[in-house]
């Protein structure tokens, strides 16, 4: 028989909370929910203190779109869904409240000249580099493509539909796209840096990455510009960073 707190059943075994907690434990999911609480007490300190408040448009505005996103067009699918995740429409709000004086801080706390002074002193946080890639196990083929391509002139696309075993840019000739250089955090330094530093159309590699070996042309290498949406990003990292400080956590 299902206990109180059981999540969900699965033949003759019950899903509790607390297998749940002990899961996100492990996995480090519990320890960052708990580091979100901490930052949005903080944020909600924080808004109090300068006077923000969230009206009940702008809430219910967000927990009209949370309920789009969750796919929860009717009343009452929102009403079986909360049921079942054990949630009122008051943990939702806060969640969104939260949220929402995040944003708001963030404009607040973080004027336009220390977004513009973060861009210009962290050149390297916003490289990009658009590539195109052939992946294969191997580290001797890898080597062979890599020669064909710089002394042989082969084509790049080409190679990439024949040897190439990434199915999402195979077809593609091996395009994979903007790879930035949070995305590269992988990679070894000195390869990324040969990425986000070479001359379109050159060739870097092989070189061994989550056990297979790669082949890269470089199409376009560059900057993030400054637009709305980085700024957005920028004072959206840096607001974490008052948070963290204000919480101690």
């Amino acid at each position: 028989m299902a206990t109180k707190d059981a999540v969900c059943q699965v033949e003759d075994k019950t899903i509790t909370q607390a297998d749940v907690i002990a899961r996100a434990k492990i996995t480090g999911a519990y320890a960052d929910t708990a580091l979100a609480l901490a930052r949005d007490a903080a944020a909600c300190k924080v808004a109090d203190d300068l006077g923000i408040k969230i009206s009940d448009e702008e809430l219910q505005s967000a927990y009209d779109d949370f309920r789009r996103a969750c796919d929860l067009h009717k009343a009452k699918d929102t009403e079986a869904w909360l049921k079942r995740s054990g949630l009122t429409v008051e943990d939702i709000e806060c969640y969104l409240e939260a949220g929402l004086l995040r944003q708001r801080l963030a404009s607040e706390l973080v004027p336009k000249e220390e977004v513009e002074s973060y861009y210009a002193q962290n050149p390297r946080e916003f490289e990009f580099a658009r590539v195109s890639q052939i992946e294969v196990k191997d580290q001797s083929a890898a080597e062979e493509l890599a020669l064909s391509l710089r002394e042989e002139g082969e084509d790049f696309a080409t190679l990439a539909r024949k040897h190439s075993i990434d199915p999402q840019t195979r077809c593609g000739g091996g395009y994979r796209g903007l790879v930035t250089r949070d995305e590269a955090q992988n990679l070894p330094e000195d390869i990324a840096d040969r990425i986000f530093s070479a001359n379109p159309g050159e060739i870097v590699g092989p070189f061994a990455s989550n056990g297979s070996s790669y082949v890269v042309r470089i199409e376009e290498c560059g900057r993030l510009p400054l637009d709305e949406s980085l700024r957005s990003r920028i004072q959206a990292t840096l607001c974490e960073e008052i948070l963290a400080e204000r919480s101690g956590v």
